[in-house]
C-alpha cells in the first residue's frame, strides 16, 4: 500500500511540523480503531524517519523517497536501525524479555546515523513487567530514538506511559474521505463503499477486508438463520452446527461479530424507530421486523450472552457449543408464552 492514507491528513499535519520546527517526540501513540491504518502509518512513518533524501531536506517535511539505500532497506524488511515488537507466535502478550531485548538493542549506534525507529503494536497487549519495562526507557529517552505504540485500547496501557507519548488519535472516517479510496481498491461503486464504511463503522481498512474475505456473505447466511429461528422455525442446534462450519479460518468469532452488531441495531431501532444511524442499513427492514418481535431486556441479555461468547471462544472452548448456546437463547427470546386457559 503505497502513498499517504487520504484521511490520515490531520495526523500527518501534527508530525511533519514538528519535523520542520525539529521539536519532535521521542515517543508516540497512536490510538484508534481496529481498520484505520495506524500502522500503515506508523511504517511509512517510520521509513520518512529513516530516510536519507528527507533528512537531506527536512524544512521540506514531505514523505521518504522510496528510492535511497535506506529506503531500500526498510521497503526489503532489513534496515538495520528499525525494530518492530509485536505478540509472539502462540503468545497472548508482549513479554518482558522483549522489551529489555528492545532496551539493549536502542543502546547501540545508529548503522546510519539517522536513529533508530521502534514499532510496538499493539502496546496494550503488554504484560505487566513488559510495559515497567518499557516505562524505564520512556523516562530515560535515548537520542535520535523514536518509539512508536500502537493502541485500539490506549486505556488498558498504564497512566504514567500514555503520560510519557505524544498522543495522535486517530478517529472513525467519513464517506466522503474514504470512498474515492475504496473505489481505487476495487469496491464496485459509491453506494458499496457507503455500505461497507457504515459496516466497519469508518475503518477503511476494515471496510476493504469485508468486502474481500466474503463477510457480507456470512452476516447474510447467519441473518437469515436467525430470522428463520424468530419465526419458530428451525432447529438451533442445527443452525449452529451448519453455522459453525461456514468460516475455516476465523472460526465462529466473525459471525459473533456480526451477530452482535445487528443486535445493536435492533436496540437503536426499539429506542427509536424512526432514527436512526444503523450499521446495517442495507437489513434495515427485516431488522425493524426482528425488533417488533423482541423485549429490551432479552436484546441486553443477548448482547451480554455473545460477548461472553466471544470470550470463551478465545479461551478455545468448544465453539460450535458456544454457538448452540447463543441460538438458543435468540429463538427462546421470540417465544410467545400461551395464555393460561382457565380451569
Amino acid at each position: 500500500m503505497s502513498g499517504r492514507l487520504p484521511w490520515h491528513q490531520a495526523q500527518w499535519r501534527i508530525v511533519d511540523d514538528a519535523l520542520r520546527q525539529g521539536r519532535a517526540a521521542h515517543a508516540l501513540l497512536l490510538a484508534g480503531p481496529v481498520g484505520i491504518g495506524k500502522q500503515v502509518f506508523a511504517q511509512q512513518l517510520a521509513q520518512r524517519l529513516l530516510c536519507q533524501q528527507a533528512a537531506a531536506d527536512v524544512a521540506t517535511g514531505g514523505e521518504a523517497c522510496g528510492q535511497c539505500r535506506t529506503c531500500l532497506l526498510f521497503q526489503a524488511g532489513a534496515h538495520p536501525d528499525y525494530r518492530f515488537v509485536g505478540i509472539a507466535e502462540d503468545k497472548k502478550s508482549i513479554a518482558v524479555d522483549q522489551v529489555r531485548e528492545l532496551g539493549r538493542y536502542l543502546t547501540l549506534t545508529p548503522q546510519y546515523g539517522l536513529g533508530k525507529v521502534v514499532i510496538i503494536d499493539p502496546a496494550d497487549a503488554m504484560n505487566v513487567n513488559a510495559a515497567n519495562s518499557l516505562l524505564k526507557t520512556l523516562e530515560e529517552p535515548v537520542a535520535g530514538v523514536t518509539i512508536v505504540l500502537l493502541s485500539h485500547r490506549p486505556a488498558q496501557l498504564p497512566a504514567t506511559i500514555r503520560s510519557r507519548c505524544q498522543l495522535i488519535r486517530f478517529n472513525a472516517a467519513t464517506a466522503e474521505q474514504a470512498g474515492p479510496w475504496l473505489l481505487a481498491e476495487g469496491v464496485k461503486d459509491a453506494a458499496e463503499a457507503a455500505l461497507l464504511m457504515s459496516l466497519s463503522a469508518g475503518a477503511p481498512l476494515k471496510a476493504l477486508a469485508i468486502k474481500s474475505d466474503n463477510s457480507l456473505q456470512l452476516r447474510d447466511t447467519l441473518w437469515q438463520t436467525l430470522e428463520t429461528l424468530a419465526e419458530g422455525r428451525g432447529d438451533a442446534v442445527a443452525a449452529a452446527h451448519q453455522l459453525a462450519g461456514l468460516d475455516k479460518t476465523g472460526g465462529i468469532l466473525p459471525l459473533l461479530d456480526w451477530f452482535s452488531s445487528g443486535l445493536l441495531d435492533i436496540l437503536k431501532l426499539k429506542a427509536a424507530p424512526q432514527m436512526p444511524f444503523i450499521a446495517n442499513e442495507d437489513l434495515l427492514e427485516r431488522l425493524h421486523k426482528l425488533a417488533l418481535g423482541i423485549p429490551v431486556q432479552r436484546l441486553l441479555s443477548l448482547q451480554d450472552a455473545v460477548r461472553k461468547a466471544a470470550g470463551s471462544v478465545e479461551r478455545n472452548l468448544n465453539p460450535q457449543l458456544i454457538l448452540e448456546d447463543v441460538l438458543i437463547q435468540w429463538q427462546n427470546s421470540f417465544v410467545v408464552p400461551r395464555p393460561r386457559q382457565s380451569a
